[in-house]
């Protein structure tokens, strides 16, 4: 599994995740997850060579929950490069069963889903701040 270090862009930095982006506009989410893998790893796939694997819903923002899909590939053309150094501190291919220890949850629970050849699955990921709330006491 090809994985980058986030580096400098202010969420879960320092944590290790698959290339991800999002949709330009009327963009077909293959043809979205094949673009990011060139911009961020240097690599060509052909988007009727990945399949999808993994949803999830992501509760953190402000705004509306968005939508995630996790793709695969088995063939792409080039040698994966690091081609956003200013976003990424590293970045390398891991054994499903020794991934880096800081992964973004939905990447672990996408490969863990993976591994166990599970059906696609939804996850939903609410927000740090909502789950600090419920470990509050209640005051009176």
């Amino acid at each position: 599994m090809y994985l980058q270090r986030r580096y400098q862009t202010g969420f879960l930095d320092g944590y290790y995740e698959p290339p991800a982006g999002g949709l330009h506009d009327k963009e077909f989410p293959q043809a979205a997850a094949c673009r990011e893998a060139l911009e961020e790893a240097g690599v060509i796939v052909d988007p009727s060579d990945v399949e999808l694997f993994h949803c999830f819903l992501n509760f953190n923002s402000k705004t509306n929950p968005f939508l995630g899909l996790f793709f695969r590939t088995r063939k792409w053309q080039r040698v994966p490069i690091i081609t956003e150094p200013d976003l990424c501190g590293d970045a390398g291919f891991y054994s499903l069963d020794h991934l880096p220890e800081k992964l973004i949850p939905q990447a672990r629970d996408a490969l863990k889903n993976l591994l166990s050849a599970q059906a696609i699955t939804l996850s939903n990921y609410e927000s740090l701040e909502a789950k600090l709330d419920k470990q509050r006491p209640n005051s009176i």
